[in-house]
């Protein structure tokens, strides 16, 4: 079951998932129809991809199918923070692993409109680095993508250009302060004026006197 929930109008609707492989999910509103849609990728070999809009009330499956890329190797589209949505656009992050070849990061977009699938390439930088360490974010109406180090505790940020190109520019950096007493840290994502907020994992020591 999924739940699709508007806070400013406190309604919520439930929506039966069919009962297949374990998927990944994607949400947003369609631009020019104004009207909600969920995404179900099927995690399975097929790839098989299922629509849910609101208006509807019925899965179906979607108009168009993913990149060949992705059917003829194994994808893997699910780790945190790897799903946002950007003016009816949905992008998740995927694994792809060929034949003889380490996995490589890329980008897969899916337009809510025409229901069409994209490939978009990211630089060795994003695509070679630790998954675990990528977050995909919105930074003022533009995809950005968060390269993190644990290491030297920082935060690369790489934004997406809005043209043809779809090319990724590092713009940024974010230093985490070395004097605050935490042991990890995890974006959140960004404000509507590009501050980023972070959750921090304080570390605490305790004393006891005997």
């Amino acid at each position: 079951m999924a739940v699709l929930w508007n806070p400013l109008i406190t309604k919520s609707v439930a929506i039966a998932v069919p009962d297949e492989d374990p998927s990944t999910f994607g949400f947003g509103v369609c631009c020019a129809t104004n009207d909600p849609k969920t995404v179900k990728v099927n995690n399975a070999e097929t790839k098989s991809v299922m629509v849910y809009t609101l208006s509807y009330g019925v899965w179906r499956r979607a108009h168009g199918s993913l990149p060949n890329s992705f059917i003829d190797n194994f994808v893997e589209f699910k780790w945190p923070h790897s799903q946002v949505t950007i003016n009816g656009l949905i992008y998740w992050f995927a694994a792809i692993k060929c034949v003889g070849g380490d996995a490589y990061k890329s980008l897969v977009l899916f337009d809510l409109s025409t229901e069409e699938f994209r490939e978009i390439y990211l630089p060795s930088k994003l695509a070679l680095h630790d998954s675990m360490e990528l977050f995909l974010c919105n930074i003022k109406d533009s995809v950005a993508v968060l390269k993190g180090s644990s290491m030297n505790k920082k935060y690369e940020v790489w934004v997406m250009s809005n043209g043809l190109s779809k090319q990724f520019k590092k713009h940024f950096t974010v230093r985490m302060p070395y004097e605050l007493p935490y042991s990890s840290s995890l974006p959140f994502g960004f404000r509507k004026n590009g501050e980023l907020m972070m959750a921090l994992t304080t570390t605490m020591k305790i004393q006891m006197h005997l």
